[in-house]
């Protein structure tokens, strides 16, 4: 049998012929909906990306990559990594190092949390003291603009969270003085 019996009839898509005998209902979105979308597109899309394309030779340039660790959210311990996390082992110039690739990804125009940002802001900052043995960490959000099911496509844009944009972050965080009190509590002996 050839395919196109099932595409058409009469000249018409198979859903077309659906819709005559249809009726119509609307629902409404919540951006959670969209999110959990735009993330297995994401995933499938970056998974595709790592494994064909020179992308993370083009994020990590003048090194040579030895492996990639995919973290999942079962290895991760009490560390929020974002969507999608690779740790990339490498070695330049005979030195061995790890780099940490870290993935958010959005739909639409999205509020991103305080605490989020400042934890990337962090990561970006302090690499070491979050991931172990890391002398970098690179944050990308992946903004899907548009999720078109009817025609099968979409359009994301790449974001680099940059360490410029983390310093400026970590700088407007309002420093917390110490508490006058903890020193009064302290030298009580409370039983």
């Amino acid at each position: 049998m050839k395919k196109e019996i099932y595409d058409m009839h009469d000249g018409i898509p198979i859903w077309k012929h659906l819709l005559n005998n249809s009726q119509e209902h609307q629902t409404k979105l919540r951006s959670n909906d969209y999110g959990k979308l735009a993330e297995s597109i994401g995933k499938r899309e970056l998974r595709n990306c790592i494994k064909f394309n020179n992308f993370l030779d083009n994020l990590f340039p003048n090194i040579i990559i030895m492996s990639i660790e995919r973290k999942t959210k079962k290895s991760r311990r009490h560390l929020e990594y974002g969507d999608y996390c690779t740790e990339i082992s490498y070695t330049k110039d005979g030195v061995y190092g790890k780099k940490v690739l870290i993935i958010e990804i959005k739909h639409g125009k999205v509020y991103i949390s305080q605490q989020q940002i400042r934890r990337y802001s962090n990561y970006i900052i302090n690499p070491s003291a979050y991931f172990r043995k890391a002398d970098e960490v690179k944050v990308l959000f992946m903004i899907f603009t548009e999720i078109d099911t009817m025609n099968a496509s979409s359009t994301y844009f790449l974001c680099e969270f940059n360490t410029e944009f983390a310093n400026k972050i970590v700088d407007a965080i309002p420093k917390q003085e110490p508490d006058k009190n903890a020193n009064i509590f302290a030298s009580m002996d409370i039983m």
